[in-house]
């Protein structure tokens, strides 16, 4: 399994190597990085020492400063393998034929696809408060729940991340809700939350801050914090060994759980219209088994408007701001970007141009028009792309006023259309499935596509909206233009 991802990774990179040697390199990355990211980390505290000392911020400061941002890393790392491609990364992998073939158990590609690296990078983000506690050692004014808090955070949140990849590798069927019964409640707990963490977290904050600093670093504080996450470790620890026993006996099942969307149309008349090529696309994605994923990512962006919506309700200062951050336009833009390049990543492995390009060219030689084909696909991956756009064009309205909401939407459907340029363009290399494969360069060519709107709207200009658009359109019709020729091309 571990030649395999190798050489995964050398198809995906266009590398002329052997396995061999790339095993003997990565190996040899793994042994230099974690002696480098401890060397870099213990330079960069030595140095940063003598002036904080100079300005009077204290070690327990530092420390505590460090281990939210240890956390916030490792959070946002959990949540990637929750609601990105590396979800399907062992349940959903396009070789799963062929593993099924070999009698390769799920546990074996897990240990492999994802559990090294996530050990990897908690490991080297360990090596970070390790450098810290070597530069101020003995460690002055510092308590040990901060000391225990700045070292549980890496190891109880890689045990959390090891959990959610290990629930993500099995393949059970789960029960499945109505979707309006499911949205209902997400969007009504979220509100709930928002309301009260603005009256029971920001309200406090909002006092006196000769009250309020001693308290974020005090010892009972970090020790909460510490047994908060060792509570949290313990338990995805105990769920990931459990999940890791019954791996065996749920790997690659040939029965898939039938999804919503899935089956043919009810009415199969003589005479019926056939449904048009953008309603079949819809429902090849809703039966694809990217969809339940979607559906999250649509669900955790209402939750995250209600929560928004709750904490401005009962929020103690003033909102939408009246002062907006430096950068706010560059951010905004930025933000939604990276999330529209993620949400077409999931489309490109549904109804992406690659994945689908029989299926296209088959309808094209049937006698439908290339144009309109072409035109179908676009309007669907923009729709799913407007989604998340208008999403955090709601954000934005609550946090910052009508200033900043042209921006997500332009920018949602400058992303979509990059990665359809990026993905005919690139032609990456294909999965045994038929599927578009992980590829750098596609990836890389979306980024520079998208990098214009970004500067664009980062200037400010009372004409800037107005341009990002018209590039947007420009940009929407390259895409067109790009499955098009794609469909006639065949590559």
């Amino acid at each position: 399994m571990s030649d395999f991802y190798l050489f995964e990774i050398l198809a995906a990179l266009r590398l002329r190597m052997t396995v061999r040697t790339a095993r003997h390199l990565l190996a040899g990355m793994y042994v230099l990085a974690v002696p480098l990211v401890f060397i870099v980390a213990m330079a960069s505290f030595s140095l940063i020492r003598p002036i904080a000392e100079e300005k009077g911020v204290q070690a327990e400061e530092l420390l505590v400063a460090l281990a939210m941002l240890s956390f916030y890393a490792t959070t946002t790392y959990a949540l990637r393998e929750a609601f990105s491609q590396r979800r399907f990364m062992v349940a959903g992998s396009p070789n799963a034929e062929l593993f099924r073939a070999m009698d390769i158990s799920s546990r074996e590609v897990f240990l492999v696809y994802c559990a090294r690296r996530i050990c990897g990078y908690h490991l080297l983000l360990g090596m970070v408060p390790a450098g810290f506690l070597f530069a101020y050692w003995p460690v002055p004014d510092t308590s040990i729940p901060h000391l225990v808090f700045a070292a549980v955070v890496p190891v109880g949140m890689c045990a959390v991340s090891l959990s959610v990849a290990a629930r993500s590798a099995l393949s059970l069927r789960q029960g499945r809700s109505r979707e309006s019964v499911r949205a209902l409640a997400t969007c009504v707990g979220s509100l709930a939350l928002g309301i009260s963490a603005a009256l029971f977290i920001a309200a406090p904050l909002m006092g006196s801050s000769d009250v309020r600093m001693p308290g974020l670093y005090s010892s009972a504080l970090a020790g909460s914090c510490a047994t908060v996450v060792l509570v949290v470790g313990g338990t995805a620890s105990f769920r990931l060994v459990r999940d890791l026993g019954r791996m065996p006996f749920h790997s690659f099942p040939l029965a898939a759980a039938s999804r919503p969307g899935a089956s043919t149309p009810s009415d199969t008349r003589a005479g019926t219209r056939p449904p048009a090529l953008a309603a079949i696309l819809v429902r090849e994605l809703r039966g694809s088994a990217v969809y339940p994923l979607v559906k999250q990512v649509f669900l955790a962006g209402a939750g995250g408007v209600a929560a928004i919506a709750g904490f401005a309700l009962a929020s103690p200062f003033p909102l939408p701001m009246a002062n907006l951050p430096a950068h706010a336009y560059e951010m905004a833009a930025g933000a939604v970007a990276v999330m529209v390049l993620g949400l077409a990543e999931m489309l490109s492995r549904a109804i992406g141009p690659t994945t689908l390009r029989a299926m296209l060219r088959t309808t094209w030689e049937a006698g439908m028009s290339s144009w309109y084909i072409a035109r179908a696909l676009v309007l669907v991956w923009t729709t799913c792309g407007l989604c998340v756009g208008v999403t955090t064009a709601a954000v934005v309205l609550l946090l910052a006023g009508p200033s900043l909401t042209a921006i997500p939407v332009i920018m949602a459907v400058c992303g979509v259309s990059a990665a359809l340029v990026a993905e005919t363009v690139a032609t990456p290399p294909r999965n045994t499935d038929g599927s578009a494969a992980s590829d750098p360069i596609a990836g890389f060519l979306a980024l520079v596509l998208t990098g214009p709107v970004v500067w664009i709207l980062g200037q400010e200009w009372m004409v800037g909206p107005a341009l990002a658009f018209c590039y947007a359109l420009i940009l929407t019709g390259v895409a067109t233009a790009c499955v098009r020729r794609s469909i006639l091309k065949l590559r």
